[in-house]
């Protein structure tokens, strides 16, 4: 499942793929309830990368599975990451209300058990379900949470993703120059964070 990481971020998804269909009859066979569910993990990323983000039903069935597989098999910390992943779904599959509702479960859990990185990510996708839904009320504690947090725990990709979301607040508020230097502020720490 780690070659298949590497591959994600790489955006290889036929290699994913042929890796999954390699795995699948062993998976199927011999696999822990934990192996099963990354194995649906790993099928929802091949099909992220293959549909550029445009979740399909079936994809949404393979995070799904693989949240009801991680349930089942009782981690705390993995089922806060599926739960993540679920909502990281819905989210491109555009159900954003119940992405929020599977984004706050994995920042809960991931506050209960103190895992810095899952509670990153699952701010900064909060946050953006808010500025999906056009909430710049809501929005504004999400991205300010976010952005303290990623700062804190080192994680520039995600600060860059919070100025990106505070310039999009500041332009709903017609502020233009807190937009555009919010704006800029997420360049450059695109950049930085690319370096």
């Amino acid at each position: 499942f780690d070659r298949m990481w590497l591959h994600y971020w790489l955006a290889q998804w036929t290699a994913i793929q042929e890796l999954a269909d390699r795995a699948r009859p062993i998976v199927q066979r011999y696999s822990t309830l934990a192996q099963r569910g990354k194995f649906f993990h790993a099928l929802a990323l091949a099909a992220y990368r293959r549909d550029r983000f445009a979740v399909s039903d079936d994809t949404l069935t393979y995070a799904r599975s693989y949240l009801a597989v991680m349930e089942r098999a009782g981690d705390p910390l993995q089922i806060a990451y599926a739960h993540f992943w679920l909502g990281f779904a819905l989210i491109w599959h555009r159900d954003r209300a119940q992405a929020g509702i599977e984004m706050q479960a994995a920042f809960s859990a991931a506050e209960h058990m103190g895992d810095v990185l899952l509670q990153v990510r699952a701010a900064a996708y909060l946050a953006l379900v808010a500025r999906q839904q056009d909430q710049p009320a809501q929005a504004l504690p999400l991205i300010e949470r976010s952005l303290h947090l990623a700062a804190q725990a080192g994680q520039p990709e995600y600060v860059a993703m919070a100025h990106a979301e505070l310039a999009w607040w500041a332009w709903r508020k017609s502020d233009t120059a807190t937009a555009r230097r919010e704006g800029e502020t997420r360049s450059r720490d695109t950049r930085e964070a690319d370096e």
